[in-house]
């Protein structure tokens, strides 16, 4: 998979540090049990994940669907 402006410039990437102690609120706020995982919010709340190494084939198509109008 090449690179995709399209989507590089729709999204925000963070990483936490799960060695830090500051950071077991959040991994257990939200479930994290296992590395790596992905998280994917829109506006605020959890749209989409997913858990364990991804190819970059599978990476594309997950925020390909994140990035798709929500069913109303």
């Amino acid at each position: 998979m090449g690179r995709s402006p399209a989507l590089a410039k729709r999204f925000r990437f963070l990483s936490l540090n799960t060695d830090m102690a500051a950071s077991t609120p959040i991994m257990e706020a939200n479930h994290v049990g296992a590395l790596p995982t992905l998280l994917c919010f829109v506006n605020g709340r959890l749209r989409g994940r997913f858990v364990g190494l991804q190819t970059a084939d599978e990476l594309k198509a997950f925020l390909e669907e994140m990035i798709k109008p929500l069913p109303r």
